[in-house]
């Protein structure tokens, strides 16, 4: 599939309502209600420039996520057309590489099964993983499963060009080249880190004595303690070939680390302690905040039926276009209950502070753990008409709380 024909595959029409209800703005302030308005035109614009092999990205509009602790990570948004681009560059590049299985609930799963069977864990950090990507390794990469030349230019291209702050006047701009890493936030961005480490990923999911599970640049290996200290070296030796470092292993548990699994470890949210599976500490408070802070929003407009359908979104997740989102569906394969018995709790006492007296009908997250399981079940909110859908699902995909 060349980058014409991937163009006219993106652009069917559930992928232009994705694009239509996209907020997101570069450089140029444009977005996604705006762009699809011109849709036509840009297509047209889009194949002109594809096959004179003359099309340029616009720079990148920088955005600063905090982390945790008040690092900063710097996202980067691109122009909706660029957006649009990469998306078909993204088709070419998932038709030409099959990765591994990247499905966080289906690790989780694969750890709840395994992790009986071994006696000690290490986790691997990544040091400053995007922005350490080597460009001349992963073009090299690609160019022996890439044929299409102006495939690999453009995504070349994708991947040097500058991020930029809009707060800085445009006098102060220093626009420099990326010679070094992959941008955040691109639609390509975490499938060429995966390409980037799929070698080191198929080797230690070979390896039939250990466990491997790794999501962006976070590693879980489930071992046996005998065998801690030649996996540590060996498994540092493999990111020095790719020209990447690991944090030392040290007893701090947000770096990297080893244990025994009886003492309990956490991965992607989940915080495993003996039998018990449950939500990292961190999370479980955030996504409090994040329930008192819909309740703090509406305060002054009482139990309106916007405000019953987003608190129960929020605690039974929705369902738009036969998918789930949503907290409860990301942490479904816990089995710590006495936390979804609290969590109800608060919602009761939220009710009680600010909307005390009314009748509204409200769910419970002690009973969503149980029918978000269910394909068919009626109880998890669902959305088919709302216009405003993809904004909800942006709203309850920020209260995840995982990387």
């Amino acid at each position: 599939m060349n980058f014409l024909e991937a163009l006219e595959f993106v652009l069917t029409s559930k992928n232009q309502a994705k694009i239509k209800y996209s907020s997101a703005r570069g450089v140029d302030g444009i977005n996604g209600k705006k762009f699809i308005e011109m849709i036509d035109n840009e297509k047209k614009l889009i194949q002109k420039k594809v096959k004179n092999n003359n099309y340029k990205f616009s720079n990148y509009k920088e955005n600063l996520l905090i982390k945790n602790h008040n690092v900063t990570r710097q996202v980067s948004i691109p122009t909706q057309r660029d957006r649009l681009v990469l998306q078909v560059l993204l088709k070419i590049l998932r038709n030409n590489f099959a990765l591994n299985d990247n499905n966080i609930k289906r690790k989780i799963i694969d750890i709840k099964k395994n992790v009986g069977n071994f006696d000690s864990f290490i986790k691997v950090d990544i040091i400053e993983f995007y922005p350490s990507i080597t460009h001349e390794k992963l073009l090299f990469i690609l160019s022996n499963k890439i044929k299409d030349d102006s495939a690999l230019e453009m995504i070349r291209l994708a991947i040097t060009q500058p991020t930029i702050s809009l707060k800085v006047p445009k006098k102060k701009r220093k626009l420099k080249i990326n010679e070094k890493g992959i941008p955040q936030g691109l639609p390509i961005s975490s499938f060429l880190a995966d390409i980037y480490l799929d070698k080191i990923d198929k080797k230690h999911l070979n390896d039939k004595n250990i466990k491997y599970y790794r999501f962006v640049d976070d590693i879980l290996i489930l071992c046996n303690q005998s065998n801690i200290e030649s996996i540590k070296d060996n498994i540092s030796n493999d990111f020095k070939e790719i020209e990447l470092k690991i944090h030392e292993f040290t007893n701090n548990q947000d770096k990297s680390h080893s244990g025994k699994i009886e003492d309990g470890f956490q991965y992607l949210g989940y915080k495993f302690t003996d039998t018990l599976v449950s939500v990292r500490a961190s999370s479980v408070q955030r996504f409090y905040d994040s329930i008192t802070k819909l309740f703090h929003s509406y305060k002054d407009e009482g139990p309106s039926n916007e405000f019953v359908f987003d608190l129960n979104a929020k605690i039974t997740g929705i369902r738009y276009q036969e998918k789930t989102y949503g907290w409860i569906n990301f942490f479904s394969e816990i089995n710590d209950h006495t936390l979804l018995f609290k969590l109800d709790a608060h919602v009761k006492k939220m009710l009680n502070k600010y909307l005390q007296g009314s009748n509204i009908e409200v769910k419970k997250f002690s009973k969503a753990i149980f029918e978000i399981r269910k394909k068919s079940s009626n109880y998890i909110t669902k959305d088919n008409v709302n216009k405003e859908a993809y904004k909800t699902i942006r709203s309850l995909e920020d209260d995840i709380d995982f990387y």
